[in-house]
């Protein structure tokens, strides 16, 4: 399980609570996970995929391949789940609204689905999660 209440600068008394008042004892975020997945897709019925997956243990950078519509398309979309670093799979699709169900077969892998803005079209494609580029802030040796 990963350290959900993350601090500024490694100072572990200054903490990122403040969706819950400050006072994780007493409210707190179900989860803890979440990531904003921003995507780009080419290609005439094959074609490929890349994009990032911002998070809040950082930006994840992927790419892969697929079937892709023509002449492919651009999605922002959200996630309640959090980034699984390995290969995935995925069935994206939409009008201007829609979203992504997919798999993860990653160490902390399993059943994702997204929801967002997609431009017209769908794709189903396999695509590798590297590790983070982790944001500076979430020092995991400091705040243990």
């Amino acid at each position: 399980m990963r350290n959900r209440y993350r601090t500024l600068g490694g100072i572990c008394g200054i903490g990122l609570c403040g969706f819950v008042g400050n006072n994780p004892v007493n409210f707190r975020d179900p989860l803890g996970l979440w990531y904003v997945d921003v995507n780009v897709s080419l290609g005439y019925w094959g074609g490929g995929t890349g994009g990032v997956l911002i998070g809040s243990e950082g930006i994840y950078p992927y790419a892969g391949g697929g079937v892709v519509s023509p002449p492919g398309g651009v999605s922002v979309t959200w996630s309640p789940s959090d980034p699984s670093v390995g290969w995935n799979v995925g069935l994206q699709g939409g009008y201007w609204g829609g979203g992504q169900v997919g798999y993860s077969f990653g160490e902390e892998g399993g059943a994702f689905w997204e929801i967002g803005f997609v431009t017209p079209g769908f794709s189903g494609t396999g695509y590798y999660v590297w590790e983070p580029w982790e944001w500076p802030w979430t020092d995991k040796e400091k705040c243990k």
